[in-house]
């Protein structure tokens, strides 16, 4: 199978899926295949779902769980589908593109809107599939429209509006000192739930009594209750007991189910919900 996955891209084999998420967790996964072109993504779906073989298409790795058995099939990485363009207010962004840099090429053309986004260590394919939020600001909210190859993200056009670049600057300085005196440092996923409607996950885990609270080398930040960080030896089993006793806790005490806001992927690719 590696000679026909190099026809779309880069290919590597055995590789530590450690390696390729923000968590640092993981097993093996058979084959990263890093595509070259939108052609060649096309192409590589087709293969791979014509002949059943197992995918996942990975972002910068800052919302995932993997398995500690690894991964049985393709993880497909679209890090070199990472241009950026712009026309008056529409600016289009292939979905390889790191959060980080549409913040800064937004402010070196002086346009306003996704300044939230500064600092989230994602791409925008990820944060298109999870509908990235933070302080308010949803990515939804200034998506104009998004193209799609067989339900995966390849590009988006971002509606937003011309600003002066010192407001700007302002901006993403604000939503930077927040995210450094509210999150916590450290090997972690972001945050592990989302908010159920009328209250903050975070707030009612640590109403919960659960900071600090450790299952293996996993263990509850003490800074933000939303955030299992990984102490260095977490596995993904330990997670996964922490995630479900957090769960547990926060429904006996508060009658409230927690959702998971992170992908947990097994090693056929499927998604696992607690």
């Amino acid at each position: 199978m590696n000679k026909e996955l190099s026809k779309f891209g880069d290919v590597k084999t055995n590789i530590s899926l450690s390696k390729l998420s923000t968590f640092k967790i993981g097993g093996i996964a058979s084959f990263l295949l890093t595509i070259s072109s939108v052609q060649n993504l096309v192409d590589c779906l087709y293969y791979l779902k014509k002949n059943k073989i197992p995918f996942f298409v990975l972002g910068n790795g800052s919302n995932v769980l993997f398995s500690d058995e690894g991964f049985l099939g393709v993880i497909i990485s679209l890090k070199k589908l990472n241009a950026i363009k712009y026309e008056d207010e529409l600016v289009e962004s292939e979905a390889g593109v790191l959060l980080s840099n549409i913040s800064k090429f937004c402010l070196e053309n002086e346009l306003a809107g996704l300044e939230f986004l500064n600092d989230i260590p994602g791409t925008v394919g990820g944060a298109i599939c999870t509908n990235a939020h933070s302080y308010g600001h949803k990515i939804f909210d200034y998506i104009e429209s998004v193209k799609k190859i067989k339900s995966v993200v390849v590009s988006v056009k971002f509606k937003l509006k011309k600003s002066n670049k010192e407001l700007i600057k302002k901006e993403l300085t604000k939503f930077s000192e927040k995210r450094k005196t509210s999150q916590p440092k450290g090997l972690s996923a972001g945050c592990i739930f989302s908010n159920p409607k009328n209250f903050k996950a975070g707030e009612l885990i640590d109403k919960t009594g659960l900071k600090g609270v450790r299952v293996g080398g996993a263990v509850v930040s003490n800074k933000h209750a939303n955030f299992i960080i990984n102490s260095g030896i977490a596995t993904a089993k330990d997670v996964l007991e922490l995630t479900k006793l957090i769960k547990e806790k926060v429904f006996e005490k508060f009658k409230v189910t927690l959702k998971l806001e992170i992908n947990i992927i097994d090693k056929y690719g499927k998604q696992i919900n607690i």
